[in-house]
Formats: structure tokens, sequence, C-alpha cells
């Protein structure tokens, strides 16, 4: 079975015209006839870390058919399993036992961030893409859209949203804006873009690569892209992806529980928070009784793994919980500081800024992440709002 035989190339010549895009899409055969025509996009490539020097893995990754010849061998094939495809099938079908072919066949697929990224396995560390990566991914997006039209478009990573709003604004394309919905390990996301009478309906899932729930992601689908899943159930054609079982899918996953660890500090309210911070190596977020020397105070602690990914870190730290706050007020603050300058009102605290020329880092840094750091200033000013302070 050749690749050429399983992947459509009459969209190749446009294709290889797009500024940037450095690995062609995989295109089903079928894709252009298709009732609806799905595009799936991943995130990015990674090199292989230890298996072989980075340099050589980059140097092997630089040719354009690299992505038709990764969804070939792995979730056509089957060649080698990869976690990422295996639990995509099982979120868009509910089984990996079924025949790739019809899937594959019928969609395409890209990575939206076009150059490798680093992958140091010995260390367990991934480099990310920067804001610029994905402010340029925007643009070589609406290109491929521009020539694939597709009907639906599923991002397998929700982290690419995060720049849609400001790419779109300032490029003057009429679009929707995010909506951040309720989700699993991570906040789902709707949005929408039109190019003149082409409009575009797009979702974003969790990334599929590790802590994910497919059930419930395949709920998220049935509901904010039901066309498309439709579809997919139909090609299909399998008993288990049209009969999952609802009293499975409305169960929360909560077999995390178990494995939070129990180390002098004592857990009594606990959040699994590396799946909402990808960019960490913090696991566990727990409110519980102190290890410190008062037994009977309360506090919050941050659990990490060691640089090794092997054991719980020394570094994992343990706050009270008046200071948790306190450093909240911190950082609302600088943001304040950042957007007023010498007009921001002071907290409590009586913040100074020690280095003027720093700022801009700050700035920068936390533009960043501006899309987290929003939805978390949102939801702590609703639950604050909720709270009877006079009853603490």
């Amino acid at each position: 079975m050749s690749k050429k035989k399983l992947c459509c190339q009459s969209f190749d010549a446009s294709l290889s015209r797009i500024k940037g895009l450095t690995w062609l899409p995989w295109i089903g055969n079928n894709y252009s006839t298709a009732p609806r025509k799905i595009l799936l996009v991943a995130e990015s490539h990674y090199t292989k870390g230890d298996e072989e020097p980075i340099e050589d893995a980059k140097s092997n990754m630089e040719y354009s058919d690299f992505t038709r010849e990764v969804v070939t061998e792995c979730p056509v094939k089957g060649e080698w399993s990869n976690n990422m495809f295996d639990n995509l099938h099982r979120c868009l079908v509910g089984t990996t036992e079924f025949d790739t072919n019809k899937l594959w066949n019928e969609v395409a697929f890209y990575n939206f961030v076009q150059k490798p990224m680093d992958y140091n396995g010995e260390q367990w560390e991934k480099e990310r893409p920067s804001k610029k990566d994905f402010l340029h991914g925007w643009s070589i997006f609406i290109d491929i859209i521009k020539i694939l039209k597709p009907t639906d478009c599923i991002f397998i990573g929700v982290s690419a949203s995060d720049t849609f709003d400001q790419y779109m604004e300032y490029n003057h394309v009429k679009y929707s804006p995010v909506k951040w919905l309720k989700g699993q390990g991570a906040y789902g996301r709707k949005f929408s873009l039109s190019l003149n009478d082409y409009c575009l309906n797009c979702v974003g899932i969790k990334h599929t690569s590790k802590y994910f729930s497919w059930n419930f992601w395949n709920r998220f689908l049935r509901k904010n892209s039901s066309e498309a899943m439709k579809f997919i159930q139909h090609l299909v054609n399998t008993p288990i992806s049209t009969t999952i079982d609802m009293e499975v899918t409305n169960q929360i996953d909560n077999t995390w529980i178990k494995d939070v660890p129990v180390r002098k500090h004592k857990p009594i309210i606990a959040c699994k928070y590396n799946d909402f911070d990808e960019y960490g190596d913090a696991h566990y977020i727990t409110v519980g009784k102190a290890q410190y020397d008062n037994e009977n105070d309360v506090s919050v602690k941050v659990w990490r793994w060691d640089e090794n990914n092997t054991k719980w870190s020394r570094q994992s730290e343990e706050l009270p919980v008046s200071r948790v706050f306190d450093m909240a007020t911190m950082l609302a603050s600088t943001i304040q500081i950042i957007q007023s300058g010498r007009n921001a009102t002071p907290s409590s605290l009586g913040e100074e800024v020690l280095n003027e020329d720093d700022i801009a880092f700050l700035k920068m840094q936390i533009n960043n992440r501006s899309q987290h750091i929003k939805q978390s200033i949102l939801n702590l000013k609703t639950l604050i709002n909720n709270i009877d302070i006079d009853n603490i």
C-alpha cells in the first residue's frame, strides 16, 4: 500500500506555493469528494530526542512529505504506535479497533507549527512553540483552507487558539472570537472565520497525547461539531462507535485522585494541574493540612516532578493560604503596572519597580500566556464574587 495510493496529490501544486509551509498536509484520496471535508490540525512535529542527535533528526524532517509519511506509517498502516493518534481515534470513533483507512482516506491533516520542536527525551523537556510561531501558523492556516476549503476543522490542542483573535483582528479577517467552553483537563474552544463567501467553524479539544479523557471529548465534539462527527460515525460504521455507553461517557475521569501524593502535607482538596498548564512540571495543586511547624494550619502545595520525571521534587512548594492570595495580589498589581505604569493604583503590599528596563520582559512573557491568564482571572473573579467575605 503506497503513500501515493493513500494520499491525494491533486492540491500539491497550489499548496507548494504557500510561504512557510514546510510539510504538505496529508489529504485522503476521497477528501475532495467527501460530503464533509474535515481538516484535523495538530500542533507540531518533535525530534526524537535521545534516539538520535537533534540536528540529525531535524535534517531528516526537512522534506515536504514528512507529515504524510508519519500518517501513512502510524495511524494508517500501524507500523508504530503513537498515543496522540490512538487517543484521537478513540475520541473520533470510540475505539482503535476499526479500519483506519476508512477514516484517513476521507480527512486532511497537518501540523499548525511548521518547524520541528526539540524534544530532550533524557530530561523529559519539550520545546514549546513561541507566540510568534503560533501567529505565523495562522497565516499558513488561512492559505491552506483557501485551497482545501474544509467544511469542519478540529484542532488537536488549544494553544494555537490563544492567538486567533489577535491575528484575525490585526489582519482584518472577519471572525467570531474564541469561546472558552467547559472541558476536562483543558478548556474546549470554539471559533470561526470568514473569507469572502466562505465560512469555517473550528473547535479545539485538549491535546490527545496524554492525560486525555476520550469519552469526554467525544461527547464534546458530538455537541460542538455534530455534523462532522455524524459523518465520521457513518463513515467508519463500527458498532462500538455508535453505541458508546452514555453512563460511561457522563462519568468524570477522576482516576488520578489515587495518585495524589501524601507526604507530610495532607491533601484535602486537589486538582490535576498539569492538565491545565502544559508548560510546567507541576502535576498537582492541593489544599490541606500544613507540614510545617503548626500542623493545624491550612496550606496550598504545588507538587512537582524532579528533572528526570522519576520522583517528587524537593522543589515542591507549600505555602500558607494567606500568602497564596498575597502572591495573586502581587501578580495582579504587576499586570496593572504594566498597563498603567506609574499611574497604577498600589496594593496594600507596597510594590516598587526595581528595574524599569525589564518591564518589557514582564509584558512579553505575560502576553505569551494572555489567554490562560485572562481565563484564570475571570474564573477567580467569579469565585470571589460568590464568596461571603463576612463568613470567612
